[in-house]
């Protein structure tokens, strides 16, 4: 309930002040006298209309010139508070218990309409229709449904409609896309196909890569094979240095059993020396063969003999590598498949 009504510079009001008593308050007074003045000044408060001051602004509110010189204000104090508004050549605002509120174009701040709590019910000016009575049925009858708020159900009604028709809309293009997304489907449906050959390409490129290692190692073994054979070709006099070396020794032992005999002649010449008897006849040539054997140099042939045999061992330690290599090559052989799983071919050959 409005309390006190305080109204400055408003048409006929320069300086009016109203104090109301709870219940049912009358204005009354003879025609230009104000009282329409009253209803416009409160319906400048709570809807901001009208938005320019020249209809309202009173005239000792101006100068000669026309200009503002005095401000214009409304102040409606209830229960709720105190709202004042206020316009003047540079100000245009509310204030609300002490509360400055600036004028946005036509909007009226939400703590206005709070605190004042009044509607169309509350205020009607002279000219306006009997309330209710000029009003149509359905124009009464939604007025009374937004007095007990049987309003909202027609809102809920409204966007209950509302959100129906959305979600019909939404169903449809959710039909066209699953029906776009099942065609695109169908151009897929050799994918599961295409995973099992993916799959079974994984497999065999996962052998392959085995057999690929395998394979690399046996060409290392085979080059390492390669190479002792160049080896064994190198060495394939050993055999007959062996022949020679077997001469050579039985040579030697020759040779030993000639030193023996040698010295054995040296002291017989010693005792036969001085024997000039033709029963010896044969002496001086056994002499002149005997000088020629002690010119032969063993020495030589020993370190020949030793590097041959050295030779053998190298030769001997070459073979049993290569026969083993050659255990190895066919062990790897065995583990090849017969067919290559890539290109078909025999892998064997």
């Amino acid at each position: 309930m409005i309390k006190r009504l305080e109204i400055i510079n408003i048409q006929s009001h320069k300086e009016s002040v109203l104090e109301f008593d709870p219940g049912v308050n009358v204005i009354v007074g003879s025609s230009n006298n104000g009282k329409s003045a009253i209803l416009r000044a409160l319906y400048w408060v709570r809807y901001n209309r009208p938005l320019g001051i020249d209809t309202l602004l009173s005239h000792w509110a101006f100068d000669k010139k026309g200009n503002q010189i005095a401000p214009m204000e409304v102040s409606i104090e209830n229960d709720c508070g105190l709202v004042t508004r206020k316009r003047t050549k540079n100000e245009n605002q509310y204030i609300v218990n002490d509360e400055i509120l600036n004028v946005v174009k036509t909007d009226v701040p939400e703590q206005v309409e709070k605190i004042l709590s009044l509607t169309d019910t509350n205020i009607q000016k002279q000219h306006d229709l009997p309330f209710l009575l000029s009003s149509t049925s359905g124009q009464v009858a939604q007025y009374f449904n937004k007095t007990v708020r049987l309003d909202i159900i027609d809102k809920v009604l409204s966007n209950t409609e509302s959100k129906r028709r959305k979600l019909n809309q939404e169903i449809k293009i959710n039909d066209e896309l699953l029906a776009e997304a099942e065609r695109k489907h169908s151009n897929y449906q050799w994918l599961p196909e295409a995973e099992k050959i993916i799959s079974s390409y994984e497999k065999n490129f996962s052998k392959f890569n085995s057999l690929e290692n395998d394979f690399n190692i046996l060409n290392e073994q085979i080059e390492l094979y390669e190479k002792y054979l160049e080896i064994k070709n190198k060495y394939d006099f050993i055999s007959e240095v062996k022949s020679i070396i077997s001469k050579i020794n039985k040579l030697i032992e020759k040779q030993e059993n000639l030193s023996a005999e040698i010295s054995d002649i040296d002291s017989d010449l010693e005792t036969f020396n001085e024997c000039n008897s033709k029963k010896y006849y044969f002496i001086p040539e056994s002499r002149k063969f005997i000088n020629e054997i002690k010119k032969i140099d063993c020495s030589g042939i020993e370190s020949k003999i030793d590097e041959l045999q050295e030779s053998i061992e190298k030769f001997n330690y070459c073979i049993n590598f290569i026969e083993n290599k050659k255990i190895l090559i066919n062990e790897y052989k065995s583990r090849l498949p017969d067919i290559c799983p890539i290109c078909g071919n025999p892998m064997k050959k």
